[in-house]
């Protein structure tokens, strides 16, 4: 009889299409930007995406340490399910495992399954111990701002760009210090109570609307990715709405001269709820930039 191999067991819901997901798993450009922790810079990666092909990337460090990982896929079935091995160094610990990775469309998001398989339960917690789940973790999240960062389908995203006059360092602080989001953000008529403001991945903002009629907006922002002067994503949703509520901002700020090219894309997850945000978000948006805009001319 054979014994089942420990494992840990990974769910996890991104809102993209289920063939996204999985050619982030597929496609060796892709993989290449999401797969180790936070820090991490993957070269040389190979994915051969075929029963007894080869994975393997060259993981490297914050410090320049030189991580190779190797693996042979076991089965794919495309856009539903990989099984494949790991092998290599990691930061902490020696990797050695195998990969179960399940694709599923759900409400039109994709939930993952991972399960991850060890050679022994004293294997299984070491992992634990040892941070190989906690690295697991910051390459979910990685995977989540790639694919927030991917351009979606028209249908479910709404952009808005404004060319502002102002140096890209100027328009980043007012993007991420409260004392001058509360003179600017929203559309007319509303002001901005700001509880809590972290500026890092993994960071949040906590604030309140408040709209012209009296009606408060409770709002939570989640940092998914922070690149001064450059990039800022993040998930927005609501502090008293369901997660179905929930969708992804991604700002890129562009020098041109002394200028700054910004660019607002929210991503939904469908494209019911783009139609339906679309309604308000994007005159609303484009009052917001014109409150930026007076903001930075005044400075």
């Amino acid at each position: 009889m054979e014994l089942t191999r420990p494992e840990l067991v990974h769910t996890l819901f991104f809102a993209a299409p289920r063939a996204l997901v999985f050619a982030c798993f597929t496609d060796p450009a892709r993989f290449a930007r999401w797969w180790g922790p936070h820090g991490m810079a993957n070269h040389s990666c190979v994915v051969e995406a075929k029963k007894g092909g080869a994975l393997a990337l060259t993981m490297r460090t914050p410090e320049g340490v030189d991580l190779p990982v190797k693996g042979t896929f076991l089965e794919v079935e495309a856009p539903a399910k990989l099984d494949f091995t790991l092998s290599g160094q990691g930061q902490k610990d020696r990797l050695e495992l195998t990969v179960t990775a399940r694709f599923e469309e759900e409400k039109g998001r994709t939930r993952l399954t991972l399960v991850t398989r060890h050679g022994s339960q004293t294997d299984r917690d070491a992992a634990v111990k040892l941070g190989t789940n906690e690295g697991l973790a910051q390459s979910f999240e990685r995977l989540e701002v790639l694919l927030a960062t991917t351009p979606g389908e028209a249908d479910r995203e709404l952009k808005l760009t404004r060319l502002l006059d102002a140096p890209r360092e100027r328009v980043w602080e007012v993007f991420t210090q409260p004392e001058h989001l509360v003179s600017w953000w929203g559309p007319s008529g509303f002001t901005t109570t700001i509880g809590a403001m972290e500026v890092k991945v993994g960071g949040r903002w906590r604030f309140v609307m408040h709209g012209p009629d009296g009606t408060n907006y409770p709002n939570l922002v989640t940092y998914l990715d922070v690149a001064r002067p450059e990039r800022l994503v993040y998930r927005h949703g609501s502090q008293d709405k369901a997660d179905d509520e929930q969708f992804y901002v991604t700002i890129t700020l562009e020098a041109v001269g002394e200028k700054t090219r910004l660019t607002l894309r929210q991503l939904h997850k469908s494209a019911a709820q783009a139609t339906e945000v679309r309604k308000y978000a994007v005159e609303g948006g484009n009052q917001t930039l014109d409150r930026l805009t007076a903001y930075l001319a005044g400075r």
